[in-house]
């Protein structure tokens, strides 16, 4: 994600947030509703540093998909 955006999104939720206090809503509800996120939030801005890098084949090593074969295990006695 660009770093522009990231800073829109968080003008945004500073926005969301003042107009809630604005119309009243309970700052408990609102710190409940910022827990429920809060983990959706960090996966959303930590993942954002797995972008594709230039010249990559699409493939993640972490993800343990490739184009090479699996080598089959032989059996022990």
């Amino acid at each position: 994600m660009v770093t522009q955006s990231k800073w829109l999104l968080f003008a945004g939720l500073i926005a969301a947030l003042g107009a809630a206090l604005y119309l009243g809503v309970s700052p408990f509800i609102l710190l409940i509703v910022g827990f429920v996120l809060l983990c959706p939030l960090g996966m959303y801005f930590g993942m954002g540093r797995m972008h594709k890098k230039p010249g990559s084949d699409g493939h993640n090593e972490m993800s343990g998909s490739s184009s090479e074969p699996i080598p089959e295990r032989k059996p022990e006695d």
